[in-house]
This record gives structure tokens, sequence and C-alpha cells, in this order.
């Protein structure tokens, strides 16, 4: 008897199962690529909008009018607020922690390098630090990871070593260097100029004012 109607079961009405299935099949199929697509699509904005440079800047609120000229900042240090570097990795705990993909500081200042009659832009940056954050993890971030199209000539600047640069294209042409060298900046310092020797690590080609510029740590 238990064995007739299990069979009467799957007999009748047999199409109208089979077409039930296939629409719960098809539900679900539906549903399981809708919600595939809405947790990969943040993912897969934030790497095409990085190709793109960053798309926030982060700036101190009393920071002073900037005076930018053909990529060089003229704007006395001195004059200028800043945001501390430890408070940096509080930007992974904020509610679209997940959605900042890199970020980097910088700190730029105009210096003077022997042979070139104009001030060459001195970038203070990282390249790819690991940070503790307050959450207990760690994230690696920095320039390496913001700036994916730069194409580098030689090796990335390693964050642990010291007075090392990387040289914009366009500016180790002028001068005929090559990764490897050495090259004496002035900085000015306490109203007084510093010689600051910097190894180049590496020639990036970044096709923007970076070319022109001296990134180091």
């Amino acid at each position: 008897m238990f064995f007739r109607m299990l069979a009467k079961a799957f007999t009748v009405g047999f199409k109208a199962k089979i077409l039930l299935i296939v629409t719960i099949a098809l539900g679900a199929s539906l549903a399981t690529a809708m919600l595939n697509v809405s947790l990969d699509v943040g993912d897969k904005m934030n790497k095409e909008l990085k190709t793109y440079r960053a798309n926030l800047l982060v700036v101190p609120k009393m920071d002073a009018l900037p005076a930018e000229i053909d990529g060089i900042d003229f704007n006395p240090l001195a004059d200028r607020q800043f945001i501390e570097e430890a408070e940096l990795p509080k930007l992974k705990t904020i509610f679209w922690a997940y959605n900042i993909v890199a970020f980097t500081p910088y700190l730029e200042t105009s210096s003077s390098v022997k042979t070139v009659n104009q001030p060459v832009a001195l970038v203070g940056t990282w390249f790819n630090k690991t940070l503790d954050i307050p959450t207990g993890e760690q994230v690696t971030t920095g320039i390496q990871q913001l700036k994916t199209w730069w194409q580098v000539e030689g090796e990335w600047v390693k964050d642990e070593e010291g007075n090392t640069a990387m040289i914009g294209a366009n500016l180790a042409r002028q001068l005929g260097l090559s990764p490897g060298q050495t090259l004496n900046v002035n900085v000015v310092v306490n109203g007084g100029t510093k010689m600051l020797p910097l190894k180049v690590k590496g020639i990036l080609s970044g096709s923007g004012t970076d070319d022109d510029k001296i990134s180091y740590l």
C-alpha cells in the first residue's frame, strides 16, 4: 500500500511536478546570479577606479589655500596644517572601510637640483607599507597599490630603506640618471638649505606630472 501511494505521488500530475521543479531551479539560479553580481560589483568597480587614479583626497580642515604651478607646490610648509601620519590607519575603520582599496600620504615641497634651472617637486610618500590598524588587522598599502599604471625601470623603493627615491622619467632623462645612481637634492629646512643625497632605485613613467617629480621615502 505504501509503495502504491509512493508510485502515484510520482506518476499523478507528473508534468506539473516537473514544471514546478524547473521553476524552482530557475528561481534559485536567478537569485544566486543576482547575489554574485551584487557582491562582486563593488570590488570590480574599485579595481577599475584605481586605474583612473585616486578618487578621494583627504586634506586637513584648516589647510591653507594651495599655491601650485606646473605641479610644484610653492606653499610654505610653516603655514600649513597637516594630518598626523599615525592617524592615517583610521581610514580603514570608517563605515566605507572595505571600499578604500589603497591610500598613501603625500608631503610635497619644492627643491633644487644642480643643472636644473627650475624648482623640482619633492614628494614624500609610502611605497609598500604594512600597517597595524585599530581593528587588530594588518593592511599593506602605499603608492605601489594606488598607482598601478606606473611603468617602472629598475626597482620599487622598499619602505624600510632610507634616503631612496624614484625619479620621474622626464626628470631622469633631463638629468641623465639611471637606477643605482645617486642624486643630490637641496631642500629648504628651517630657513637654510640642506643637501639630501638620494639613491635612485627606479625610473617611473606615469604619463602625468609624476614624470617630473622625485618620489622618496
